[in-house]
């Protein structure tokens, strides 16, 4: 499910630049190829992480999922001291799971890099 990677990249990258045209900050222009190239990659590795812990592939990560893939998150660099607590950080909505674009806004926000993936 790659739609939410390149629809994150899309919209982080189309406004980079100013436009010169009225419907400029609709579409990625040739300047901005090279964002939505780095936020592709950046998106692309946060699915990785976040499709492993979805184990049940409804996605969206259940509280038990978060605390089986706190070894995999610490592995790429998350730092967790308590890992429910984390859990209720990124679950912003407060629905009882974590959702791709919650993870994403957490992981963004904490200026983690998943690399090497």
């Amino acid at each position: 499910m790659l739609d939410p990677v390149v629809s994150r990249a899309y919209n982080a990258s189309k406004n980079k630049l100013k436009a010169f045209t009225k419907f400029g900050d609709d579409y990625v222009s040739k300047g901005e190829f090279a964002y939505f190239l780095q936020y592709l990659k950046k998106y692309a590795n946060i699915w990785y992480v976040f499709d492993h812990m979805d184990t049940t592939r409804d996605h969206r990560i259940s509280k038990s999922e978060f605390l089986k893939a706190v070894p995999l998150l610490r592995e790429k660099g998350m730092k967790l001291g308590d890992p429910m607590t984390v859990f209720q950080e990124i679950d912003t909505c407060n629905g009882g799971t974590i959702l791709f674009d919650e993870f994403c806004r957490y992981v963004i926000a904490n200026n983690l890099e998943f690399t090497d993936l």
